[in-house]
C-alpha cells in the first residue's frame, strides 16, 4: 500500500486532457497527437513537479537538506521537462512514422518516469538524510540522463534553450559535488533509481 507523505503544500494543476484529436493515416490507422505541455515549475521559493509543490530550501525534522544538491536535481528536473516537451513536440512532427513516433514516446515516457519518481520519492522522506538520499541517487541515474540529453545535438532539440539549461546543469553540479562528496561519487559510478527503496 502506497502511502503518501507531503512536504510542504501539494498543489493541483489543473492538466488539460493529453490527447486532442485522432486523424487517419495511409492504411487506415489512427494517429492521435499529444496536447504537449511542461510539468516543473522552480522559483527561489518552491519546487513543482507534476502536482507536487516542495517549499525552497527543503527542511524535514528541523535540519535544511543541503541546498546545492537540491539546486542541482531542481534545473536537473528542467532539463528533463524541457526534453520531454521538445520530444513530444517531435512525436507529432512524426506524423504517420510510427516506428519514429514509438522510439520518441519511449524517451518522453522515461524522461517523464524521472520527474515523477523525484516527486513521490521525495513526498515520502521524513528526515532531511532520506531526502538527502533521494536526490543522491536520483540524480546518480536521472540527472546523469538529463546531463546526456542537453549534451546531444539532435534535431529533436532544436529550438530548446539548451545551452543554457546545459550551462546551468553544470554549474549546479560543480556545486553540488563540491559540497557533497557522496553525490560526486554516485554521479561518478552512475546508479539505478529503486522508487521502492523509497516509498513504503
Amino acid at each position: 500500500m502506497l502511502v503518501r507523505k507531503t512536504i510542504g503544500t501539494v498543489v493541483l494543476l489543473c492538466l488539460s486532457p493529453l490527447w486532442a484529436d485522432t486523424s487517419t493515416c495511409p492504411g487506415g490507422i489512427n494517429v492521435t497527437p499529444i496536447r504537449c505541455q511542461k510539468f516543473v515549475k522552480y522559483s527561489k521559493n518552491s519546487l513543482t513537479i507534476n502536482n507536487l509543490k516542495f517549499k525552497t530550501p527543503l527542511e524535514l525534522g528541523g535540519v535544511v537538506v543541503k541546498p546545492e544538491v537540491l539546486e542541482h536535481a531542481a534545473v536537473a528536473t528542467q532539463v528533463l521537462d524541457m526534453l520531454q516537451f521538445g520530444t513530444c513536440q517531435n512525436i507529432n512532427a512524426a506524423g504517420c512514422d510510427h516506428s519514429l513516433r514509438a522510439g520518441l514516446i519511449i524517451k518522453r515516457d522515461d524522461d517523464l518516469r524521472c520527474m515523477s519518481y523525484l516527486a513521490i520519492a521525495l513526498s515520502a522522506q521524513t528526515t532531511s538524510d532520506g531526502a538527502l538520499a533521494v536526490l543522491r541517487e536520483w540524480l546518480g541515474d536521472c540527472g546523469i540522463r538529463a546531463q546526456q540529453g542537453v549534451e546531444q545535438k539532435q534535431p529533436a532539440n532544436k529550438g530548446l534553450p539548451l545551452d543554457t539549461l546545459a550551462a546551468q546543469l553544470r554549474k549546479a553540479r560543480e556545486e553540488a559535488t563540491r559540497q557533497d562528496p557522496l553525490l560526486a561519487r554516485a554521479l561518478k559510478e552512475g546508479t539505478h533509481f529503486d522508487l521502492n527503496k523509497y516509498v513504503k
